[in-house]
């Protein structure tokens, strides 16, 4: 199944394939250095920081 739309909102990020079904939500930071950083039809690139107050 291939990844069509990945959208950041607050600190996770949403998978949706083909189909708008959401697939994978994926816990991410929002930080200058973090968060979602790209993806491709079957992976995401993300960032985040174990390091949370």
């Amino acid at each position: 199944m291939a990844i069509t739309t990945v959208v950041q909102r607050g600190y996770h990020v949403y998978v949706y394939d083909e189909k708008s079904r959401q697939t994978a939500i994926i816990p991410v930071g929002n930080g200058p250095n973090e968060g979602l950083m790209g993806y491709t039809h079957s992976v995401t690139h993300n960032s985040f920081s174990m390091n949370r107050a």
